[in-house]
């Protein structure tokens, strides 16, 4: 597996989140977003 970068501290007020897949894909959203939002949103990427 490559190695990543470091992770760059968000800027204040910044309210988002970056989320890696197993698979190097990455997903970043706002911290607000609803859990079950989230739980679809993750499932994308294996069904494309």
């Amino acid at each position: 597996m490559a190695k990543q970068p470091p992770a760059v501290p968000a800027a204040a007020g910044d309210e988002r989140v970056e989320i890696t897949l197993a698979d190097g894909r990455k997903i970043v959203l706002g911290v607000a977003v609803d859990p079950m939002t989230l739980a679809r949103l993750v499932q994308v990427p294996d069904r494309a």
